[in-house]
């Protein structure tokens, strides 16, 4: 019986280690919940309430009120690694949050107006390559900062990946219990 055991055990392992001489080396698999996605090295996954949130080393920030991005070298790279990650990832949906800080506060309708646009430039190239119903875009305006130091960097936008239509609804639900009051008080919705 141990000699069985310890069979079974080294086939395993034996198994294992094939496995690995045919998986690329440039593919990481990040598990969430019974879900595994495919991604490269270059992208870190970080599991949030709702969905996993794509991060970068760099992130795309913004001067003061502005909505193009302030780096040009930054900014395609960062979208076409998002992109990428979706064309990997084929039934996942990509949510992308614009926000905005309050060092330049014209008012805050602007400001979310200016959050608005952010989210939607960065749509808007990337539904070049993939298909416009996987994506959603939400502003947020100053409400969610990253950042307390170095208020300048909650000028960005950032992508959450959400697994499936369940899971969107629920952003949905957060998003619209989040937001109310502030679209409320901004004179967005009554």
């Amino acid at each position: 019986m141990i000699k069985k055991i310890i069979l079974f055990i080294i086939t395993l392992l034996c198994l294992v280690s094939c496995i690995k001489l045919f998986v690329p080396e440039d593919r990481i698999y990040f598990k969430k919940k019974e879900r595994t996605y495919k991604t490269n090295e270059k992208i870190k996954l970080v599991k949030e309430n709702i969905g996993v949130s794509i991060e970068f080393s760099n992130e795309i920030y913004y001067d003061i009120g502005e909505t193009q991005y302030k780096n040009n070298y930054t900014y395609p790279y960062i979208l076409n690694e998002v992109i990428n990650f979706l064309k990997d990832n084929e039934d996942v949906f990509l949510i992308i949050e614009g926000h905005a800080d309050t060092l330049a506060y014209k008012s805050k309708k602007v400001n979310y107006m200016i959050s608005v646009n952010r989210a939607l430039i960065a749509k808007n190239y990337i539904i070049k390559y993939i298909d416009e119903n996987r994506i959603k875009t939400y502003a947020y305006s100053d409400t969610k900062p990253k950042y307390e130091e170095e208020k300048d960097k909650n000028r960005r936008v950032d992508f959450i990946i959400i697994e499936d239509e369940k899971e969107l609804k629920e952003y949905d639900n957060f998003y619209s219990n989040y937001m109310n009051d502030f679209l409320i008080e901004i004179g967005l919705i009554k």
